[in-house]
């Protein structure tokens, strides 16, 4: 059995109003209402706004509207919707096809691809950046991972701090390129991050764009490959070797050396491919 609509209505049209720019009160001088789509369970909502038209008595405008709402005043659906959206973005980690399907499963609301994208760039002009600066800055580990996710036609440069478990910087950009991940790096420089130590997948986008970034003297950047690598041999000389040695009643691993040729242990993994690099020093040469 298929429900009835629900409406809620909200007026935000006195006779006067002040003018958005200066203040001064203008002459109320029609009335207008339009629906945008709220939020119901499994049921159609909408929020019916009435609105007015004003004439300024200043110089600022010829005529100015009012609008009660936390959203642009031509949208077609309220905060509650864009807030939904985020919520199963960032909190349930669902991509923008499993995002569209619960929002019409659970609210009846049919989005498109480019609303998605536009409840990120609506939140990200609501974020307070600034307290976050600071935050960052005064809980920087001095270790910085760098790396970028793929929205649609959207790329997402990311920079977070994982040993102070901390997001650093994003940004929202068209093209995944070497001149947008210049400016992205060249801004986290201006917030005055001096990173020693920087990790990424080892991509020739990072080695290129990372002299500009204005490294400290001695700033090393390693790739998730190469970690991987050092990693798994600690893990094989000090953490397999060790459960044999405490089973074997004392008597250590076979193997060469005095360490017991532990390092040999560690499973062979494929190479690096000619064109591609482990690590790389802060002036961008090959490590």
């Amino acid at each position: 059995m298929r429900l009835s609509q629900v409406i809620t209505r909200t007026r935000c049209a006195p006779k006067r109003a002040p003018c958005p720019t200066c203040g001064r009160p203008g002459r109320r001088k029609r009335l207008l209402r339009r629906r945008v789509r709220t939020l119901a369970y499994r049921r159609v909502a909408w929020l019916e706004v009435t609105y007015a038209e004003y004439q300024a008595r200043c110089r600022c405008h010829k005529y100015f509207r009012t609008w009660p709402l936390d959203v642009p005043p031509k949208a077609d659906y309220d905060a509650a919707v864009r807030q939904a959206v985020l919520d199963r973005l960032v909190r349930d980690r669902l991509n923008v096809e499993q995002t569209k399907a619960a929002m019409r499963r659970d609210f009846l609301v049919q989005l498109s691809d480019g609303f998605v994208y536009d409840c990120l760039r609506w939140q990200l002009t609501r974020l307070d950046l600034a307290e976050h600066r600071q935050l960052v800055l005064r809980r920087f580990s001095g270790t910085l991972c760098v790396d970028e996710l793929y929205l649609g036609t959207h790329t997402l440069p990311l920079a977070t701090d994982p040993l102070a478990d901390l997001p650093v910087g994003f940004a929202v950009v068209g093209a995944n390129d070497q001149d947008h991940m210049g400016r992205f790096l060249r801004h986290l420089a201006r917030w005055g991050l001096q990173p020693e130590v920087v990790v990424s997948d080892g991509s020739g986008l990072y080695r290129s764009c990372w002299p500009r970034f204005g490294p400290t003297p001695g700033t090393s950047c390693a790739s998730s490959t190469c970690c991987a690598r050092c990693w798994r041999r600690c893990w094989m000389r000090y953490g397999v070797c060790a459960g044999r040695k405490r089973a074997g009643g004392g008597r250590a691993a076979s193997g060469s050396g005095s360490d017991g040729g532990n390092v040999g242990l560690a499973p062979r993994g494929r190479r690096l491919s000619s064109g591609s690099t482990a690590s790389w020093s802060s002036s961008g040469q090959p490590g």
